[in-house]
């Protein structure tokens, strides 16, 4: 078994986890990209007060996922380090089920 210390956890800023706990953990957060109409930032960039702001007009905000290489970025340390990877389970079968329903 693994200890703390062994673990690294990465994720998205959808997880919406306290900056607190983030430090503490370790965990590495792969921002979302916002867009309101062609201006792109990424989460994080704009503070809660610009955000709202924003969403007055004339543009709604979008979002979309981390590309694959934004991730590729976030696991480049932890490869280095030599640090297994493993995706939960819940994703393996998330990835599957999306896998089984658009091969329809």
């Amino acid at each position: 078994m693994r200890s703390a210390s062994q673990i690294r956890i990465v994720t998205d800023s959808s997880c919406d986890l306290p900056k607190s706990e983030v430090d503490r953990l370790g965990v590495i957060v792969v921002p979302l990209a916002l867009s309101f109409g062609s201006e792109v930032f990424l989460d994080g960039d704009l503070t809660h007060d610009e955000y709202w702001e924003r969403t007055k007009g004339p543009f709604w905000p979008t979002s979309s996922q981390p590309s694959v290489g934004t991730f590729e970025e976030a696991f480049a340390p932890l490869v280095e380090e030599d640090i297994e990877a493993t995706v939960d389970g819940v994703t393996c079968h998330a990835r599957d089920d999306r896998d089984t329903i658009f091969r329809r």
